[in-house]
């Protein structure tokens, strides 16, 4: 029989299921084009809804074994994950481990795995009472214990000496559950662990100018519905300018080959998460110019990450390049 993953569409659907617009999906960016030289913003508001508790629609999706499939079934996320912990054993062996967010338990496994001494696994969603089960029916529940409830409100019986997660969404900052992250280190480090780790540790953010004419014939592809002089006797050109700014604004997920880019230099901007406060990631900002190196039609700028944990392994977004 075959396992496939679960499709965008289906995704989508269920996304608009819990009340979740496209638009709380996306992040972004405002620039301000200045001398040649912009400067990026992060969101200060939450990717969600300014609900904070088991009834906000991001968790009751994440409470869904549709979602858990998707990505456990992203062999990159997942095999990066394992490989960058069991070749960071001597950071779990005999250590206390804190799993934020845990989902299915996938990471906590995985701690556990590389020698922990024991995972304190919180989530949210009801996908708690999976992972509990789930972990219960392979011999876990001695060494993995699964919290239900929200990470800023869970009372922990003793601190940890590493803190774990997958907090990274589009672009590093995408779904804000950083900010959860990076406190949840704070919060409940051991402090007399000088070995204490997050992991991941440092994100990068990287932003490049690209051109991709098959984009912008998509977007005024859209664009032409606005161009109709005689619709159902309306003439919709008037609004012709609005939809460019509208279509033109919203962010794209894929990916595009390097020769796409406009310049060789990429601008980044790193983040050490054990240092990095939440209020410094609710509102940043990252200057960046650029000198394009040829001619071309400039689509937009091309936003993509990596994150780093332990000492060999990184984690990173798409393989290739990504907008």
């Amino acid at each position: 029989m075959a396992v496939t993953s679960p499709t965008h569409e289906e995704e989508t659907r269920e996304w608009t299921k819990f009340g979740i617009k496209q638009e709380q999906l996306s992040r972004k960016l405002s620039t301000d084009s200045a001398g040649g030289s912009s400067s990026a913003k992060a969101p200060a508001q939450a990717a969600a809804t300014d609900e904070d508790d088991e009834d906000n629609p991001f968790s009751q999706y994440y409470g869904m074994l549709l979602h858990q499939q998707n990505m456990l079934q992203d062999h990159v996320r997942t095999s990066t994950y394992e490989r960058a912990m069991l070749e960071n054993r001597s950071d779990f062996e005999g250590k206390v481990v804190l799993d934020v967010g845990t989902g299915s338990g996938i990471l906590a496994y995985f701690a556990v795995k590389a020698g922990a001494r024991h995972v304190y696994a919180v989530e949210l969603s009801d996908m708690a009472y999976c992972a509990r089960e789930l972990l219960r029916a392979n011999g876990l529940s001695d060494r993995i214990t699964v919290i239900k409830g929200k990470m800023e409100s869970v009372e922990l019986p003793e601190p940890v000496d590493v803190v774990v997660s997958e907090p990274m969404g589009f672009f590093l900052v995408h779904e804000r559950m950083l900010e959860t992250y990076v406190d949840a280190g704070k919060k409940w480090r051991r402090a007399d662990s000088p070995g204490f780790k997050m992991f991941p540790s440092v994100g990068t953010m990287f932003v490049a100018p690209f051109s991709d004419e098959s984009i912008f014939r998509e977007q005024m592809g859209k664009v032409a519905f606005w161009e109709q002089r005689n619709f159902y006797g309306l003439d919709l050109r008037v609004m012709r300018e609005k939809a460019i700014e509208n279509h033109f604004s919203q962010p794209v997920v894929g990916y595009f080959p390097p020769e796409m880019l406009l310049c060789s230099h990429t601008q980044t901007h790193e983040i050490d998460f054990a240092s990095v406060t939440s209020e410094e990631l609710n509102t940043f900002d990252m200057p960046f110019s650029f000198v394009i190196e040829r001619t071309a039609m400039r689509s937009s700028q091309r936003f993509s990450m990596d994150s780093r944990a332990g000492s060999p392994s990184t984690f990173s977004g798409p393989r290739r390049a990504s907008c």
